[in-house]
């Protein structure tokens, strides 16, 4: 049954009001700016850095190293650091496209028949064999009431930014308007004159980076880590 049904109630039953606010006043916060290692490959570890070390839990590359089971050879995903995150911090909601219990079930198959071919090869060119250490992550997840299968709208990303952090699956390539497939995250703190406001953390590294908001969906993978910034 699909789980893209009734999308608000989920959304916004997790987030008591995208506008929450305290004291009367909607919290706004510029996250802290970690950036890639010069390896390239630390995106999601410098993301999941300034989340959490955002929000008062204070993590070192080294812990965050461990804790998002990083392997040189791979790309780190997803669904790692929302079983992560949702630890330090309850009702962290992984909004995704992709389903993780076909990903559990049949592995690459699946991926293979959901991605565009070239997304296909370029994630298929940093992962295990078979993606089945990815198939493994997916195994391994426990929080699947904090998935939501769903493709966000821009409006939607706006109204959830304002009481959230998002870590974001992006193509960058697009962004910049140039050829080529790759993934690399970012973390979405604010929207201004539809520009979705975010720290990229390389490489290069851009703190406060701004995209169109239409560009910066068209680039998204379909994945949105959603970090609560109220405790």
């Amino acid at each position: 049954m699909s789980r893209r049904k009734n999308l608000s109630s989920k959304l916004y039953s997790r987030f008591p009001g995208v506008n929450n606010k305290r004291n009367g006043i909607i919290l706004f916060m510029i996250p802290k700016f970690y950036t890639n290692k010069p390896d390239d490959n630390h995106c999601l570890q410098a993301s999941v850095l300034m989340v959490l070390n955002s929000l008062g839990h204070f993590i070192s590359w080294e812990q965050v190293n461990k804790i998002t089971r990083y392997d040189d050879r791979y790309y780190s995903w997803t669904i790692v650091a929302a079983s992560i995150i949702s630890q330090y911090i309850p009702n962290t909601l992984l909004v995704t496209e992709l389903d993780y219990k076909k990903l559990a079930d049949d592995g690459e198959e699946y991926l293979k028949s959901l991605w565009p071919s070239q997304w296909y090869e370029s994630q298929r060119q940093h992962a295990s064999p078979g993606f089945k250490r990815e198939q493994q992550f997916a195994k391994d997840f426990k929080g699947e009431s904090k998935l939501v299968d769903h493709k966000l709208s821009s409006e939607e990303l706006s109204n959830l930014i304002k009481n959230n952090l998002v870590i974001s699956l992006i193509n960058p390539y697009i962004i910049r308007a140039e050829d080529g497939v790759s993934g690399h995250f970012v973390v979405v703190y604010d929207s201004i004159d539809g520009r979705f406001i975010y720290h990229d953390p390389g490489n290069p590294p851009v703190e406060k980076a701004e995209a169109n908001k239409d560009v910066f969906l068209s680039a998204a993978s379909g994945e949105f880590l959603i970090i609560p910034k109220n405790k």
